[in-house]
């Protein structure tokens, strides 16, 4: 849409200015005003070869961003499907595998439960993305007036170099620099029940463990 919309302003321009030239000549034939238009036809022109560069540049609207390099409440991660498996197959074992996260938590994390809040795994690009409930503990009670603190982990559907489905994934804390664990230990246990299914899957770390 957004090409369609440059290259109809760009042609809507042109054709103004060449309907424009005969009035030009008809009423004088100046060298400045020859001049001055030749200068709004390279204009034009310019705009139509740099208008679909510019476009292109325009990142998906899923397309899940790095962690930061420094806090430790942030992971960023690639999961690798089974080649066996078709893009609704890979949904269908994500889905499972996140509704077997017990409501809960696990582990002294995600004591409050969790939910989906936009699930898109059937459509192309797939995506999924769900909030966290922190334990009740003291950090909650005298930094967040004794309310959970909140996680979000997304999930994007995406395809390696092989054509293999791989599944990027984000899970990060709302607030601090510091998550005490939490989202690991949630990837940890998702991550394992799909290893259990023949998944490839990481060992999930932060930035700083990565050096």
């Amino acid at each position: 849409m957004k090409v369609f919309t440059l290259f109809s302003i760009a042609a809507a321009c042109a054709s103004a200015t060449n309907a424009y030239v005969p009035q030009i000549h008809r009423n004088s034939k100046t060298h400045e005003q020859s001049r001055v238009l030749q200068s709004r036809r390279g204009a034009l022109r310019h705009v139509l070869l740099i208008a679909p560069i510019v476009v292109a540049t325009v990142p998906p609207a899923n397309a899940l961003e790095a962690c930061k390099p420094k806090p430790r409440n942030c992971i960023r991660t690639t999961w690798t499907a089974p080649d066996s498996l078709s893009s609704s197959e890979v949904a269908s074992t994500i889905r499972d595998v996140l509704n077997s996260y017990p409501q809960e938590g696990q582990a002294g994390v995600d004591c409050s439960g969790w939910s989906i809040v936009n699930d898109e795994l059937d459509a192309e690009g797939g995506f999924v993305a769900l909030e966290y409930k922190s334990c009740i503990g003291p950090a909650a009670v005298s930094i967040n007036l004794g309310q959970p603190f909140i996680d979000d982990l997304k999930l994007e559907l995406g395809k390696d170099a092989t054509g293999g489905i791989t599944v990027e994934v984000k899970s990060n804390s709302r607030m601090g620099s510091s998550d005490w664990g939490v989202n690991k230990k949630r990837l940890q246990y998702l991550g394992k029940k799909l290893k259990e299914k023949g998944w490839s899957v990481p060992a999930p770390k932060y930035n700083f463990e990565k050096k």
